[in-house]
């Protein structure tokens, strides 16, 4: 499917395909000398730009030509300001390791090892968010947290069920999601999509979109395969769904294309991040032995966030991380080093792991001490 939308996004620098090979081909319309066309064929002319338009909307993001042009961005000229949050810690609250950093207008919702601590504004240390166990209310295997309507949701993969808590942690309801689902995210319509991992090569549903109550539709797989002989190779973000403006937008890690979902629960691709020879397959993926160096030479791209202005992106091959940003308004990529200010100390750079709740603000997490007793969130607050 990339092939053919890249193939027809490549079209508009050369000539529009014949009429056999695309319904945007130049109509051949005769009419009689002196004669008009009646409403109804201009209609039909209308309908067949608009078409086309539609078409030529596709993005397509040359990701692989831009790996070797990495510019130097200082973080404070990038954005209209940077601050640093120390995060408060003690022998109670200590921060192993952060695994997902949400930010609202109030706290900072933070994901680390078997707990989802809140904090407020400067990094004083709040509550926790339920907490690993087996009594009511507690989760024992987390693979999807998010925020909806100023509520926090929890998905645990064990109980089949999604818990719901305030920001100060109290339980508010439940519901099950009948099946074990791999993750699952909100959408704006007010329910659900559930990404289904194809392990065995047989699962047959993708994309299962439900509400609290029911199933709804599905998108399936497009195809089955032999089960691999190596299956412990599992990657967490092998599907991830994020919403903006109203919007909602699916990229699995084996396909090369960023998807709309619409209204009907259908797909419909909006852009195409060209990895040229890094992009992933599911046959290199199966032949993988090592977590560690098996991703040599094949990219592992994850989606940070979308403003009104940017897309924000990272890349990841042989083991280095680049932060790509498409700036929406000028139509441009880059492939950006963000230097932080001096007084920071780090060394390092900046790189984007999150957009606030509020698409205003980007988020890193910097973990500077051994033993969990210093992380520090970073803001760098975008121009408007």
């Amino acid at each position: 499917m990339a092939k053919k939308l890249k193939n027809a996004v490549e079209s508009r620098d050369g000539n529009m395909p014949s009429s056999k090979s695309s319904p945007c081909a130049k109509p051949q319309l005769r009419f009689s000398s002196g004669k008009y066309p009646p409403l109804i064929l201009w209609i039909c002319l209308a309908f067949i730009f608009c078409r086309c338009r539609e078409k030529d909307e596709i993005l397509h993001l040359p990701v692989a030509s831009y790996l070797n042009k990495v510019e130097e961005v200082p973080l404070e000229d990038f954005a209209a300001s940077v601050k640093k949050v120390q995060l408060e810690t003690s022998d109670s609250i200590l921060i192993a390791e952060i695994y997902k950093v949400f930010q609202t207008d109030e706290f900072f919702i933070v994901m680390h090892l078997f707990r989802i601590s809140v904090f407020d504004k400067e990094g004083k240390y709040l509550n926790d968010i339920s907490r690993k166990g087996q009594g009511p209310h507690e989760f024992n295997g987390i693979s999807s947290i998010f925020i909806k309507d100023s509520l926090f949701y929890l998905y645990d993969t064990s109980h089949k069920e999604v818990s719901v808590f305030t920001f100060g942690g109290e339980f508010v309801r439940s519901f099950s999601t009948g099946n074990y689902y791999n993750l699952i995210f909100p959408l704006q319509d007010d329910d659900y999509v559930a990404f289904q991992l194809n392990i065995s090569g047989k699962e047959k549903k993708k994309l299962i979109f439900f509400d609290e109550s029911k199933e709804l539709n599905a998108i399936p797989y497009d195809r089955e395969y032999a089960k691999p002989k190596n299956v412990l190779l599992i990657f967490e973000m092998e599907g991830h769904v994020y919403s903006h403006d109203g919007k909602d937008y699916f990229k699995e890690q084996y396909s090369d294309t960023l998807f709309t979902i619409q209204p009907g629960h259908t797909l419909e691709p909006r852009l195409i991040f060209d990895l040229g020879r890094y992009q992933p397959t599911l046959e290199r993926k199966h032949a993988l032995t090592d977590v560690n160096y098996g991703w040599d030479d094949m990219a592992h791209l994850s989606i940070t966030g979308e403003t009104d202005s940017y897309l924000f992106f990272n890349v990841r091959i042989n083991r280095e991380t680049h932060a790509y940003y498409w700036d929406k308004q000028r139509k441009s990529l880059h492939n950006v080093r963000f230097t932080y200010p001096r007084d920071y100390g780090y060394e390092g750079a900046f790189i984007p792991g999150a957009v606030s709740e509020d698409r205003r603000n980007l988020i890193s997490i910097e973990e500077d001490t051994v033993g969990g007793n210093n992380p520090a969130i970073i803001i760098a607050t975008l121009k408007k």
